[in-house]
């Protein structure tokens, strides 16, 4: 059993208490059973109804309405005690097209996979130079979404995607649309640092093999 708690509270007015309440289910299942044995590590989350208050020591997954940041459906991120906490902006998601749902999933995911906002992946390239890549285990599938109980959730990679001589017969990704290391979806992005270059973080799109050189 995790230790892990994720409090998962709905401050959208565009999305009923009932939708999120109904939603957790599906999380849940997504965490435990398709997440966990992947990655190792899953949570337990319970949705804390209005009026209430989440425990202190739990992670927060919270549905808003607009985004704080430009361009955000939503993002993973620290509380000022330290905890993580994962913000979905329902009614930006709307607009854009996009579920709120999967938004929830991807960043519930990828809060798993890096807590702390704080790990990289080294892959050294043939010619000695090398990359650092974040821990973000939805942005280069993003827009690969699945249903579970109905409910539109995010695809994510498994750790073979960041290792640069997996091979060939390796799975990727969940859904299995990924065909080789870093290779990012259409509807996808991932971010990079060329570690010799000393260049700021580099983002690339529909790439299908950046970060392989070997």
């Amino acid at each position: 059993m995790s230790n892990i708690k994720i409090a998962v509270i709905n401050h959208s007015t565009v999305v009923r208490e009932s939708a999120v309440s109904a939603f957790v289910g599906p999380l849940q299942k997504q965490v435990s059973q398709h997440f966990a044995p992947i990655w190792g590590t899953t949570a337990d989350l319970s949705f804390i109804p209005a009026g209430r208050t989440a425990p202190v020591t739990s992670w927060q997954l919270v549905i808003l309405d607009d985004a704080d940041q430009a361009d955000a459906l939503g993002y993973h991120d620290l509380t000022p005690e330290g905890l993580p906490v994962m913000k979905i902006f329902a009614h930006t998601a709307e607009m854009d097209g996009v579920s709120w749902t999967s938004v929830a999933s991807h960043e519930a995911l990828e809060s798993l996979a890096d807590p702390w906002i704080d790990s990289t992946v080294f892959v050294q390239q043939k010619d000695g130079s090398g990359r650092l890549w974040p821990l973000e285990v939805c942005d280069a599938v993003e827009g690969d979404l699945y249903k579970i109980d109905g409910v539109e959730v995010s695809n994510f990679v498994t750790p073979r995607w960041f290792i640069a001589d997996a091979p060939a017969h390796a799975i990727f990704d969940y859904l299995q649309l990924v065909t080789a290391p870093f290779e990012v979806r259409s509807t996808g992005y991932m971010e990079y640092f060329e570690v010799a270059a000393g260049h700021t973080w580099q983002q690339i799109n529909d790439d299908r093999h950046p970060g392989v050189s070997n």
